[in-house]
């Protein structure tokens, strides 16, 4: 008997040494990681040598030329330069890219004369975002898109020789850009789902008068009317026509009557602001029931839940995609296993995404007392095993 009592304490100081270990808590609290990637942003008005990008953006980065990573949420940004193309070829250059990039604030002349040069050429280069740039003074075109789909060009000047030619290019927005002086303003060939005005109603400030409506671009050879003195033409503009196919017409139907630094624009062609992420999660979770809440962003159109194994910094392919382009600020999640677990929302508009902040949810079994309760279940299970099978083992018979 005394063996056996011997036998149970030691198997009993066993356990609660393992049961100790395996409770030592290696738990964090639910945690909001902050997107900390730093841009180093260029100054204003930087001399620039003429650019050209192959798909190289990374390399184009590390020399200093953009920033960023090329994502939606992050593209590769091309800002506040000077270039001066010294007579030859394209002042910016870009081909052969799917990365998302920005060309912002930035000053282009003397491009070559050749007929495609251009302040800005996209040959089979997408998702562009071209604003505030000024393509003065150039012999060629201000901006020249072939094969290149997906791109924004708002707010922008295009003064020179030509204004811009777009060839089998689809699914871009052109509007709110000034074209003037030019003697080609626009040549368009064979491009589909290419819109020239704005995506939305926009309410805008003319004249000292409030009005809220789509606004095209704004052509210097326009001679419509603005008998509504809205500051939208009457008619449209023809943007190019080949005869005798009527496929090759193209239309602005809101010519701006002026430019555009007439027009005080009270919605900005922003991204959405910034908003915050929560969850009603456990610290830890023990259900793996919970939900994810988060504020709204202002001109958010939609917002799009992302969940992934490890910290998120930007939005890529190896995110799992919850939820694509809701309008609800929430989304419920059940019936999610042991582990730990990352989740941020982005929001979009026509002009940009916005990022919420990271939250870290783990999910772990119920304790008692500090410890694991599935763990200390188990090792009683086992104890119980054992002392059963001692208990029957037939005693030595005594002579």
């Amino acid at each position: 008997m005394d063996k056996r009592k011997n036998l149970f304490l030691i198997i009993l100081g066993i356990v609660l040494v393992l049961t100790s270990i395996s409770s030592i808590d290696l738990n964090l609290n639910t945690v909001n990681y902050r997107n900390e990637v730093k841009i180093d942003i260029l100054k204003p008005s930087l001399i620039s040598g003429r650019i050209y990008i192959d798909n190289n953006w990374s390399d184009a980065k590390i020399a200093g030329i953009c920033t960023g990573s090329g994502n939606s949420s992050d593209p590769y940004v091309i800002e506040d330069l000077v270039i001066d193309g010294g007579g030859v070829g394209s002042c910016i250059l870009i081909e052969n890219s799917e990365d998302y990039f920005i060309i912002e604030n930035c000053t282009l002349t003397n491009c070559g004369n050749n007929f495609y040069d251009s302040g800005i050429k996209l040959n089979s280069a997408n998702n562009g975002n071209l604003t505030n740039n000024r393509a003065l003074n150039l012999d060629s075109f201000g901006l020249a898109m072939y094969e290149s789909n997906n791109t924004i060009v708002v707010n922008n000047i295009f003064k020179g020789y030509r204004g811009i030619s777009v060839r089998f290019s689809d699914n871009n927005i052109i509007y709110f850009n000034d074209f003037i002086g030019n003697m080609i303003t626009l040549e368009i060939r064979g491009c589909t789902n290419t819109i020239w005005t704005s995506p939305v109603e926009i309410e805008y400030i003319y004249s000292n008068n409030t009005f809220t409506n789509y606004l095209g671009n704004y052509y210097n050879g326009y001679n419509g009317f603005d008998n509504d003195n809205d500051g939208i033409g009457d008619s449209p503009q023809i943007i190019d026509q080949h005869l005798p196919s009527s496929e090759w017409i193209y239309l602005d139907y809101y010519p701006l009557i002026v430019r555009i630094h007439n027009y005080e624009l009270s919605v900005k062609t922003q991204p959405p602001d910034a908003f915050l992420l929560s969850s009603n999660a456990g610290n830890p979770d023990i259900d793996g029931n919970f939900t994810l809440n988060w504020t709204i962003a202002d001109r958010a159109s939609n917002y799009s839940v992302y969940q992934h194994s490890g910290i998120i910094t930007e939005i890529n392919g190896s995110l799992t995609l919850l939820l694509n382009e809701t309008i609800d600020l929430s989304l419920a999640l059940m019936d999610y296993p042991i582990g730990t677990y990352y989740f941020i929302v982005v929001a979009r508009n026509n002009y940009g995404n916005s990022i919420s902040n990271c939250v870290k949810i783990d999910i772990e079994s119920p304790t008692v007392f500090g410890y694991n309760l599935f763990i200390l279940i188990s090792i009683i299970c086992l104890i119980s095993m054992i002392l059963t099978r001692k208990l029957k083992k037939p005693q030595d018979k005594i002579i």
